[in-house]
């Protein structure tokens, strides 16, 4: 499995999604290739904060997997699940492998937030869906992967709650920071986990 928590336009996620489809159809040729295309599905992963960005990647995974079923019309398009979300993914969800400064930053965030999971946390946004970021960051990944902003946070609250959340916000830090945090506390812990980030310029 492999996740993108800052997935932008959606590349790496259709990338993922075309390699995994590739890899299947090479081991089970037989296999219908309606479930080929949600399989793949199931296997990639993403969260995003522009609900914009959702949505154009979820129309590109869903035309992607219309491609690989051999589907022509939507009306004929059966019902695929697709596993990306609109949210934060540097404030939602629990932290993995957390130890040293990180660890004691967080906790009182992490606890605060874990008891208001149900009914949206401190810091989320209308459009941001809380249910499903949580399922998706709730696990680790085989492959974390992604191009995160490289962008000082100008509010002053989210500036906090960042630096407050991550042991590598500091100073006057860009999102790259504690968002390559992120991506290692994501992926699976020991052999079989890997982590790729795409260094801004």
């Amino acid at each position: 499995r492999m996740i993108d928590p800052s997935f932008g336009s959606g590349h790496c996620l259709l990338g993922g999604f075309a390699r995994l489809v590739d890899a299947w159809q090479h081991a089970e040729p037989g296999r219908n290739p309606r479930d080929i295309a949600q399989k793949a599905l199931d296997a990639v992963a993403g969260v995003d904060l522009n609900p914009f960005a959702v949505a154009i990647s979820r129309f590109r995974l869903l035309v992607a997997a219309l491609q690989v079923a051999g589907v022509q019309r939507l009306a004929d398009a059966p019902d695929f699940r697709i596993h990306v979300a609109s949210g934060d993914s540097l404030i939602h969800g629990p932290r993995f492998g957390l130890a040293g400064p990180s660890a004691a930053r967080n906790e009182p965030l992490f606890d605060d937030a874990q008891s208001r999971a149900d009914q949206g946390l401190a810091h989320a946004y209308a459009t941001e869906d809380l249910a499903q970021v949580q399922q998706i960051l709730g696990r680790q990944y085989h492959a974390v992967v992604g191009n995160p902003p490289y962008i000082v946070v100008r509010d002053a609250a989210l500036n906090a709650a960042y630096r407050n959340r991550y042991a590598s916000c500091h100073r006057q830090y860009s999102l790259g920071c504690p968002f390559t945090e992120r991506f290692f506390e994501l992926a699976v812990t020991g052999d079989g986990g890997a982590v790729a980030v795409e260094v801004g310029t």
